[in-house]
């Protein structure tokens, strides 16, 4: 008996100090969106909404369990015509904070689905965000991003090494090919972030399993609030900034959002397989 007891107490053990390296997970199993876990962004030039389109808890698609979450997005969405964002921030698990959620320094691990509708119509005179990091200073274009251009989407760096500056020391366009509609895409995404040529800063990505791409180097900005909680949805600043574009309503589905610490692996974070 005392056998039995002390392996159920070992992996019990064992089991609390591999979650404690997940600093967030949501897979939108609940009836409606979790604001513990998230904060809600819908965005003007003018600054933050009260209110915009609501997230959407769907149960199709899903890509893994019973539900996933629908974000949209609209220009001149009850006459407020620069509206141009709705998005999800991730809120830390221990904290509940989503300003200082990554540190440079420090190795992490991201995993996330994204399904892109069949009625998805490519804007080949607007581009859009899906994914994006961001620093907590200054008016900036994100450190990391998975934008959409056209029939094309891509993932993009930048990073900076002065403190809390505005200013983009260097950028790369990382990997770009065409985007597949009506099926669910897994993204896991390793990395240590770096704002300086240190020698130690990498990110790698891969999609559905496979590798995109290794980058050794910076690839995050030196801010005192450090980086940002992941943020997923939609934001199409053309519709905000008075240049053209062709599509005026935006939705997408998300699901398996899973970020990591240093001990985590690969498996911790990627999407489930049913």
């Amino acid at each position: 008996m005392k056998r039995i007891f002390n392996i159920v107490f070992l992996l019990f053990i064992v089991n609390l100090t591999v979650n404690s390296q997940i600093i967030f997970e949501d897979s939108f199993e609940d009836d409606s969106l979790n604001l513990n876990h998230w904060n809600v962004t819908w965005w003007t030039p003018h600054g933050q909404l009260p209110e915009g389109l609501a997230p959407e808890i769907v149960n199709s698609p899903v890509r893994y369990g019973k539900h996933a979450v629908k974000i949209k997005a609209q220009y001149n969405w009850n006459g407020i015509s620069d509206y141009s964002r709705t998005e999800l921030t991730a809120n830390r698990n221990d904290n509940g904070n989503h300003h200082t959620f990554f540190y440079p320094g420090k190795e992490y691990w991201i995993g996330f689905s994204v399904y892109m509708p069949k009625n998805w119509l490519p804007d080949y005179k607007a581009e859009e965000l899906l994914f994006q990091l961001h620093g907590n200073e200054g008016d900036r274009s994100p450190s990391l991003g998975l934008y959409v251009n056209g029939e094309d989407w891509y993932w993009y760096i930048r990073w900076g090494k002065t403190l809390n500056s505005p200013d983009i020391d260097g950028e790369k366009n990382m990997w770009q090919d065409k985007y597949k509609k009506g099926v669910w895409v897994d993204f896991v995404i390793h990395a240590k972030w770096s704002y300086s040529d240190d020698g130690y800063g990498f990110l790698e990505i891969w999609k559905d399993g496979q590798s995109l791409f290794t980058h050794n180097g910076p690839n995050c900005y030196n801010d005192d609030l450090k980086i940002r909680g992941p943020q997923t949805g939609i934001y199409k600043w053309n519709w905000a900034n008075g240049r053209g574009f062709e599509i005026a309503k935006r939705e997408a589905f998300f699901d398996e959002y899973r970020v990591g610490e240093e001990k985590s692996t690969y498996n911790d974070v990627a999407p489930r397989n049913k």
